[in-house]
């Protein structure tokens, strides 16, 4: 998508407006593949684009970019192999040179993972001895501030004040086993799931799926039900202060957590996630 101004015709590339449609087309991770094809040729029969060879070939090619056609898959580990190998470069970099010969690679990696062990305890005592600012009274963002690191929490707490705040339930049908909402919210309606039996709760927006973080969706009905906490089914380890240990609930409970990160790559992942 950074090519999009070069590949326009000179009369269009200077209109923000397609420029800002196309990436919000592209990149909105809100759209099943099906959405995604629509609001895509809306905007390309609007600017007269149905011919351009190569937003025609970007189309083709749709199933391998674009976010809608990756919601159902888990994306919370995954990482681009040129942003893996260009962060590896840049962290590398700072200790390594091209001319070092046996030894003294083997001294500098040395300095350079001790470097990142004092970059990850650091991040820890952090987490473990600051208290993030709460900004409501939901048991809920108080119990995701005592798990999850600080990074991660102000992600979460965004999603629980926007599930107070600007979301609301439009409708709501109740069945025997399942209770099925209708979320509403500025970028539209979401469904979300609940079945009574198993108390799963899933959300149309996948977010949970794809991130391994609750959206705000499942946050409303959440609240709606009573809840106190999250449950544990809905808490990845890799997103807590302490992966891999015991995860403590609202009421003070433990729950044991399975651990998600190697420990060859723990360091690196555990700082990565603060």
């Amino acid at each position: 998508m950074m090519k999009v101004a070069q590949k326009l015709p000179i009369s269009l590339r200077e209109n923000a407006d397609l420029t800002s449609r196309l990436y919000e087309v592209a990149w909105s991770e809100l759209y099943e593949p099906k959405e995604f094809g629509e609001k895509w040729f809306e905007v390309i029969n609007e600017y007269g684009l149905q011919d351009h060879s190569w937003f025609s070939d970007m189309f083709a090619k749709r199933t391998f970019w674009i976010p809608a056609f990756f919601r159902d898959f888990s994306m919370s580990g995954l990482f681009k192999t040129t942003s893996m190998s260009e962060s590896e470069n840049s962290f590398f970099r700072k200790y390594l040179n091209p001319n070092s010969n046996l030894a003294s690679f083997y001294i500098y990696y040395e300095s350079a993972m001790q470097s990142q062990r004092h970059s990850y305890k650091q991040l820890c005592m952090i987490d473990q001895t600051t208290t993030p600012h709460l900004m409501s009274n939901n048991p809920i963002e108080q119990h995701a501030s005592d798990i999850y690191t600080k990074k991660i929490f102000l992600e979460v707490q965004v999603e629980i004040i926007e599930a107070l705040n600007r979301c609301c339930i439009k409708s709501m049908d109740t069945g025997h086993a399942e209770h099925k909402y209708f979320v509403d919210r500025s970028s539209g309606v979401f469904f979300v799931a609940h079945n009574t039996v198993d108390d799963t709760i899933v959300c149309s927006c996948k977010k949970f799926v794809k991130v391994g973080l609750v959206c705000r969706h499942m946050f409303v009905v959440m609240h709606n039900i009573g809840l106190k906490s999250i449950p544990q089914k809905y808490i990845v380890g890799r997103w807590l202060k302490d992966a891999g240990a015991s995860v403590i609930t609202s009421d003070g409970r433990k729950a044991q957590n399975k651990p998600l990160v190697s420990e060859a790559f723990r360091c690196i992942a555990i700082a990565e996630g603060n």
